[in-house]
């Protein structure tokens, strides 16, 4: 999202919600709410994103969605922008949760009360929490590039013995136990786990051509100890060197 943004404030409420799935259609204008008391999720084009109690949700003009939550109590603004958004709801899980209600509440009152100065005021705390959104959706983009390009690393140079997880964790600049809880999050399994299937499938490839021994696989695929590779590669597939290649060759 740009840093340069305008925004329009259209209206504030707050609404309690039954349990139930809600389904919106696309709207001209965009919504900021903040979910005061329990979790759900938002479905869009089939993809859902979660959230938690304390949730900063932002839904973009034009984005139809599915909402399926238990009762929970919504504050919500609408907005206009000319600014392109993200086609997606974003979702930022707040920590401070009771300090994120009173500035909704505040908005909240400060709208009804409607004296003059109080719809900048409003707009003010508007642009405040849309600041923070921002931040956040930039550091998991951030995120997101460094993990997916650790991942194509990976690929293209699984073939490096030297190939190690805390090379990877200096590559994006992070510590490797954050890398490895980030990445886990981000893919289901850790770096290594993830590395070593790279290499078994790309050994199971090589096995199947017929041309390389065992001791040559294990070398092609990052591998400096072939008596590691085989136990590995038995613990991968459930079978032997052996026992593959003679199945796959026989077939």
């Amino acid at each position: 999202m740009s840093e340069t943004i305008t925004l329009t404030l259209r209206e504030v409420l707050t609404f309690s919600q039954k349990s139930e799935r809600v389904r919106q259609g696309a709207r001209p204008f965009s919504a900021l709410s903040f979910k005061a008391t329990t979790a759900g999720a938002y479905v869009v084009g089939g993809a859902r994103i979660p959230y938690e109690q304390g949730a900063l949700c932002l839904v973009p003009a034009g984005v139809a969605y599915q909402r399926e939550s238990e009762r929970e109590d919504i504050f919500v603004i609408h907005f206009d922008t000319a600014t392109p958004l993200p086609q997606t709801v974003c979702v930022l899980q707040i920590k401070d949760i009771e300090a994120y209600r009173q500035r909704f509440a505040e908005a909240l009152a400060l709208w009804q009360r409607a004296k003059a100065g109080d719809h900048y005021r409003v707009t003010a705390i508007l642009y405040e929490l849309f600041a923070a959104m921002i931040a956040s959706v930039e550091s998991e983009c951030r995120e997101a590039d460094y993990l997916t390009e650790a991942a194509s690393y990976m690929e293209k140079h699984l073939t490096d013995s030297a190939l190690s997880i805390g090379m990877l964790a200096a590559r994006a600049f992070v510590s490797p136990a954050n890398f490895r809880r980030r990445f886990k999050a981000r893919f289901g399994c850790a770096p290594k786990q993830y590395l070593e299937r790279l290499r078994m499938d790309y050994a199971k490839h090589l096995l199947q051509t017929g041309y390389y021994n065992a001791q040559e696989v294990a070398l092609r695929c990052g591998f400096s100890d072939a008596g590691y590779f085989c136990t590995a590669f038995r613990h991968y597939t459930g079978e032997s060197v052996s026992s593959f290649r003679r199945r796959t060759h026989e077939g």
